[in-house]
């Protein structure tokens, strides 16, 4: 691997209930307290507000996978209002938009998001707002990470902000804030969390640390995730998966994610699949390639775990599911711009359009029968 290094300055406190405790982890001052319309509808909003006890503002309209032009009209508004601090409850989709409050809040410039994802001519504070992030799904790790997902829809394309700057500054896990995640969510979550996991050993960046995560968390999930999806009131199951999920955003919070993201962008952007199925429908046809081609040897108890979440995702018969958003010929002609990506340069076989266009065939094609199981 040669000469590595590993930074990560989250504290994690993680506990059944500890939804409560959350005033000592907010700063003074007067909270931006960011969630989805969902939450304030089920009075978590209001909670929040009892526990915090001081001065918040309400941001509760984040949709999934958040628009650039909404978020810069929304931090206009919400400049020079006194914010110190800014707490983010619920999915990826919420912390990210927590975390590009954070940037533009801290900025002077009333075009901030917009100068630096599409003119670049902006860059990120020296300091962002303090990130109180509250995840209420298993499967993102954005509560962990540096990065924020922007979706420019004029030009449908996928952004992202980076920066040390934009590691949160706490992260609580209380998985009881999981148990009202429909099905279908946590499926989707669990694979996202699944895929960094993946993505995080077959990655050209990754150190002996992030592997060691990465092995870690899919140890968890292979027992977690089937439980989960059989019992979604298992709230012992719930807890690992968010621990999975954070441990495997330690991970990506390192080296990045790979091919399944890269691919996963243009689905998204063109045909709104969910992101936990974008990224998690090629995954199985990544890891046949990588048992067949690649070998990750200095990864302990890897190839077992391979196999056993090979097994895992095609018992979810997930080719089936994404031709309900898209055709293979659709998404094979939306992604050849992506072969130039950050993302899928990170991965430890260098895509051409063969490879990818094979990937995608066989990943529309794998089903629990329809392909030799690896044991």
């Amino acid at each position: 691997m040669g000469t590595w290094r590993q930074f990560n300055p989250v504290e994690i406190v993680a506990g059944s209930g500890e939804i409560e405790n959350i005033a000592r982890h907010v700063p003074a001052g007067k909270v931006l307290v960011v969630t989805s319309p969902g939450f304030t509808r089920r009075g978590m909003m209001t909670r929040l507000q009892e526990l915090l006890d001081g001065p918040t503002v309400r941001y509760d309209r984040v949709d999934p996978n958040p628009d650039l032009d909404t978020l810069e009209t929304a931090a206009n508004s919400l400049r020079g209002s006194g914010i110190t601090s800014v707490l983010a409850l619920g999915g990826g989709s919420a912390i990210d938009t927590g975390k590009a409050f954070c940037s533009a809040l801290a900025s002077e410039q009333p075009d901030f998001l917009a100068g630096t994802l599409r003119r670049t001519d902006r860059q990120l504070p020296p300091a962002c707002l303090p990130l109180i992030a509250i995840p209420t799904t298993a499967g993102t790790g954005a509560e962990v990470t540096p990065f924020a997902t922007i979706w420019d829809r004029p030009h449908q394309l996928k952004r992202s902000l980076a920066g040390r700057q934009l590691f949160p500054r706490v992260a609580v896990l209380d998985p009881q804030l999981t148990l009202s995640l429909p099905p279908r969510e946590t499926l989707y979550s669990g694979l996202d969390c699944l895929s960094h996991a993946l993505e995080s050993l077959w990655n050209r960046h990754r150190t002996p640390v992030s592997a060691a995560l990465a092995v870690r968390s899919l140890s968890i999930a292979e027992h977690a995730l089937p439980r989960v999806m059989k019992d979604p009131s298992d709230i012992a199951a719930r807890e690992e998966m968010q621990n999975a999920s954070t441990v495997a955003g330690l991970a990506i919070s390192q080296n990045r994610t790979a091919l399944a993201h890269s691919i996963s962008y243009p689905l998204t952007s063109h045909f709104s699949v969910p992101h936990g199925l974008a990224v998690g429908f090629t995954l199985r046809a990544i890891i046949h390639q990588i048992l067949n081609q690649h070998a990750l040897d200095e990864v302990n108890d890897v190839e077992r775990l391979l196999a056993s979440i090979d097994r895992l995702l095609g018992t979810l018969n997930l080719g089936k599911e994404i031709r309900q958003f898209t055709s293979a010929d659709q998404a094979i002609e939306k992604i050849g711009e992506m072969l130039t990506s950050e993302r899928s340069n990170n991965f430890v076989l260098i895509p051409d359009p063969a490879m990818i266009r094979a990937l995608i065939e066989q990943s529309f094609e794998l089903s629990e029968d329809s392909i030799d199981q690896r044991g």
